[in-house]
């Protein structure tokens, strides 16, 4: 009789740890269904990991290319507006070819002159110019650090009006008009080429920021496939292990 009241004792004993693992298990996908998101392996929380840390570099980027694209917008803008006035100049220098400017044209076009440097020193995003200074813009376009950096070239305007082509030029005499006329074309003609450069640079960026935040996307979707839950796969698992519970909790109560 002890020996069978020993065997009933251990099966209801084996019987009890059977439903409280089940249960564990019941309440884990609850928890998963619940929040949609399962719980991760090892290896599947590594991989997030290093691509949580991507994404940052992502984010570092996409902010390094939108920032050098707007340096480049006020530099485009800027250069259109000195178009507008190195053609003003020019209409001014080709009447004062003839005979020289009175006082008034003389003063208008110095003006002008004076307007074309104000333009270029304005034409500045965050403390970066390419309009006034040869340095420049590097840009961070790779998420690693050590890549080399996309140059975009200065335009320098500022330079030119103050010590190239525009520097001391005047239409107080014809021949005076005469080289301003041509100073003033080479002037435009060196706006039209950095407008072209410019436009260029900026769609390159454009180029490798639609490329980062293609990478940025492919990384969020692998995060988003390795963390849900697939509910149908998970809802049969469960459905099979309250099956199994009540079947334990039958044979438990029954000793």
């Amino acid at each position: 009789m002890s020996t069978i009241n020993n065997s009933s004792a251990s099966s209801s004993s084996s019987y009890a740890g059977y439903v409280s693992s089940l249960q564990s298990q019941i309440s884990t996908i609850n928890s998963q269904l619940n929040t949609g998101k399962k719980t991760l392996s090892t290896a599947d929380q590594s991989t997030i990991t290093s691509l949580s840390a991507k994404s940052s570099s992502y984010s570092a980027v996409n902010t390094s290319i939108t920032n050098a694209q707007s340096v480049i917008k006020a530099a485009q803008t800027g250069l259109t507006s000195i178009a507008d006035v190195l053609n003003q100049m020019q209409r001014i220098a080709s009447q004062a070819t003839v005979s020289g400017a009175d006082t008034s044209m003389s003063m208008n076009f110095q003006n002008l002159l004076t307007q074309v440097g104000k333009y270029a020193v304005a034409a500045s995003f965050n403390g970066s110019n390419l309009l006034a200074g040869t340095a420049g813009l590097f840009t961070q376009t790779d998420t690693n650090s050590a890549a080399p950096k996309t140059f975009v070239a200065s335009a320098n305007i500022y330079g030119v009006v103050t010590f190239g082509v525009l520097s001391g030029i005047t239409v107080d005499r014809s021949r005076d008009a005469t080289a301003a006329v041509d100073a003033i074309r080479t002037a435009l003609n060196t706006v039209r080429n950095n407008q072209i450069s410019l436009t260029s640079s900026y769609n390159n960026l454009t180029s490798k920021l639609n490329s980062i935040a293609t990478q940025a996307s492919s990384a969020q979707s692998t995060i988003t496939s390795l963390q849900s839950v697939n509910k149908p796969q998970l809802q049969s698992q469960l459905q099979a292990l309250n099956t199994k519970l009540a079947t334990y909790q039958l044979l438990s109560s029954m000793g």
